[in-house]
Order: C-alpha cells, then sequence, then structure tokens
C-alpha cells in the first residue's frame, strides 16, 4: 500500500511541477530580453564635481527554435478530461476526434503540450494488471504523439488506476493558453 501511495505523491509532483516551468514559459517580443545596469560614481573637491554615470545594456537573443505555438501563456491548471473505452482497439483517428470535440467546446482552437494518462485495471490489484494499464497507457501516449494539436514538447504521463474498468482511459489534457 505504501509503495502505491509514494507513486501517486510523485505523478502528483511532478504535474505540479510541470504545471509550473510550463506556465513560466512566457512569451517575449522578437527583439529579446533586455538587461539595463546602471553605475553612477560622484567625486568631489572643493572647486569641482564631477558626475560620471555609465549604463551597460545586455540584450539576449530569443530562443531561435521558437515556434508561433510557443508564444503561450501557459498551461490550464484544470484539465480537459476525456474518457475512452476500449482505448487500444479504437483508431486514432476516433480518439483525435474525441479529444477536438472536448477541447473545442471548452477551449476553441487550442492547442495542447502536457498529457497525463490513467489506464483502468478493472479493480484487479496484481503486478501483471499494473504493467498492462501501464503499457496500454503508453501506447494511447505514443499514438497522441502524432495528434496535430499537440505541440512543442509532448510531455506524456502514462498512469494507471483500479478504480477504471479494464480497458478505460482517462486522458487528461493541459490546454495551452495563447492570446
Amino acid at each position: 500500500m505504501t509503495g502505491s501511495m509514494a507513486g501517486w505523491l510523485f505523478a502528483d509532483l511532478s504535474i505540479v511541477l510541470a504545471i509550473v516551468f510550463m506556465t513560466s514559459l512566457q512569451a517575449t517580443d522578437p527583439i529579446a530580453i533586455s538587461i539595463t545596469t546602471s553605475t553612477t560614481s560622484t567625486t568631489s573637491t572643493t572647486t569641482t564635481t564631477t558626475t560620471t554615470t555609465t549604463t551597460t545594456t545586455t540584450t539576449l537573443p530569443s530562443a531561435p527554435d521558437t515556434s508561433p505555438p510557443m508564444a503561450c501563456n501557459g498551461v490550464v491548471p484544470k484539465p480537459v478530461e476525456v474518457l475512452i473505452s476500449k482505448a487500444e482497439t479504437q483508431p486514432a483517428k476516433q480518439i483525435f476526434k474525441q479529444i477536438a470535440t472536448l477541447l473545442d467546446q471548452n477551449y476553441p482552437d487550442s492547442n495542447f503540450s502536457m498529457v497525463i494518462i490513467i489506464s483502468g485495471t478493472g479493480g484487479d490489484r496484481s503486478e501483471q494488471a499494473s504493467k498492462s494499464a501501464r503499457r496500454s497507457a503508453e501506447a494511447i501516449g505514443e499514438t497522441l504523439k502524432a495528434f496535430d494539436r499537440f505541440v512543442n514538447e509532448k510531455y506524456v504521463e502514462p498512469n494507471y488506476t483500479a478504480d477504471l474498468q479494464l480497458g478505460v482511459a482517462k486522458i487528461k489534457i493541459f490546454p495551452l493558453v495563447c492570446d
């Protein structure tokens, strides 16, 4: 029992860190980021006062591979969830259509770059059922990587639970928030 709790703790921590890192990727102007440093020194004598001001500006270039989908404000912290029955046997186009429909209902024309896939073991807590469900989640993740709305780094977190029926997958999609 404690081993499974550690796995969920790791999964929760992974989710939180992924959200934090993805929301920290904010779009910058095409020019770049500028850092300005000013130094002022004053020299005083009985007859003359001299003030010298030095300003240094450092401009960092934009990332060379920044593409339009990357120019987003971050991810939505509350995911869009899709339940797919018989996930391993459904064609990729059918899965993509279900995801696109749900995304468009909640976040029209949005893309995503982070997905958590949880496959069910049907209540079976055996090691074999857990491995099978995890392989199923990994296979769904590989299928999703071909979806044209899955952009950028394509983070996939496969997992499993005894709370879902065997063959059912819950896909949690974190849409990108773009201007």
